[in-house]
């Protein structure tokens, strides 16, 4: 509201500090939906809001909600996805939310000049694939099983912070709770590919 000028008009100083509220708060309140979702799937007690999804659509979506993100540091979004993409039963917003993670990792372990590659496949035994590929610092084996656990964070040995070491735990949750499992191809220095398979 004071952003929008209630009781006048911030100055320069005034808005960028109410800017930075505003920012933080809503990085808090990311990280508390974030725990609350995986607790609620640990526990038990998700429930899926079921419906047809467009899974081109919602890659579209996730990686335009990146696009500020990995312009900022100078890393391209490819998008691979067919026409017409295909056909899941699926939790929209979940989905959104598993894809939004995985790119914005993909993003966070990138170096600039790097590029993210996000895709949408079928698969011929049957199924789709969601894959998200960079080309940033990649992990060792070890380190794929700890990023996996909640509240582990690779960033910080990498000079990578920012995050809660959360946003793959929580994808893999989904993509469970979807009937489906995510897989993690990586090496150091060449890059990272998380695929995550589904039931049509």
């Amino acid at each position: 509201a004071m952003l929008g000028g209630l009781g006048g008009l911030p100055n320069d100083r005034h808005r960028l500090y109410l800017t930075d509220i505003q920012s933080a708060g809503r990085h808090l309140l990311a990280v508390i939906g974030s725990i609350l979702d995986l607790s609620k799937i640990e526990a038990g007690k998700a429930r899926l809001d079921e419906a047809h999804a467009d899974l081109g659509a919602i890659a579209r979506e996730a990686a335009r909600l990146v696009t500020p993100q990995a312009e900022h540091r100078d890393i391209g979004i490819v998008l691979d996805i067919p026409e017409p993409a295909p056909m899941v039963i699926a939790d929209r917003l979940k989905l959104r939310q598993l894809v939004l993670n995985l790119i914005s990792n993909a993003v966070k372990f990138s170096d600039p000049g790097g590029v993210v590659t996000v895709g949408v496949r079928r698969r011929p035994e049957g199924g789709v694939v969601i894959e998200v590929v960079d080309d940033g610092i990649g992990m060792e084996p070890d380190q794929i099983a700890t990023a996996l656990l909640p509240f582990e964070q690779l960033a910080s040995a990498h000079g990578r912070g920012g995050g809660t070491g959360l946003g793959l735990p929580l994808a893999r949750a989904i993509a469970d709770l979807h009937g489906g499992r995510l897989d993690i191809d990586s090496r150091p220095g060449i890059g990272t590919r998380v695929g995550v398979s589904l039931p049509l």
